[in-house]
């Protein structure tokens, strides 16, 4: 504990022994919803107006390929982006989420998800793209 000031060091001790008799911990919960909207788009129209900022409900209305729309819960943060989440919310100078550094990955693998992984894990059929400028989107 260096660094802390004797106040500093009691007040985390009686911390601790407060949670330890009470049972009194801290935890997050991550809750994950996706909906993912298919389209017949073999001229790109539906692709490009969504890059553009278009919703969601005016490309259905302004198009009329849509071919599916399918919604599934659950997903699994990964122990490293947990830490850069923590790292940038006490501002400790992690980097930023944004259209720079951010990306997605698709792959195929079948081995399931688990929180100490930190890459896709399929071994040919995989790919990643960047974020589109703007990315990401807040309020």
């Amino acid at each position: 504990m260096t660094g802390q000031s004797l106040v500093d060091r009691a007040i985390a001790r009686a911390a601790v022994r407060v949670a330890q008799r009470y049972g009194a911990f801290d935890y997050g919960r991550h809750y994950s919803q996706f909906t993912i909207h298919k389209f017949r788009d073999p001229k790109d129209r539906v692709a490009r107006a969504a890059i553009d900022g278009v919703s969601m409900d005016e490309i259905i209305r302004e198009f009329d390929t849509l071919l599916a729309i399918k919604r599934f819960r659950g997903n699994v943060l990964l122990n490293a982006g947990i830490n850069i989440l923590w790292t940038l919310v006490a501002g400790s100078g992690a980097t930023l989420y944004n259209n720079a550094n951010a990306y997605i990955g698709v792959g195929d693998s079948t081995t399931a998800a688990v929180a100490t992984q930190n890459a896709l894990q399929a071994s040919t059929n995989k790919a990643y793209a960047g974020m589109n400028g703007g990315y990401p989107v807040q309020g």
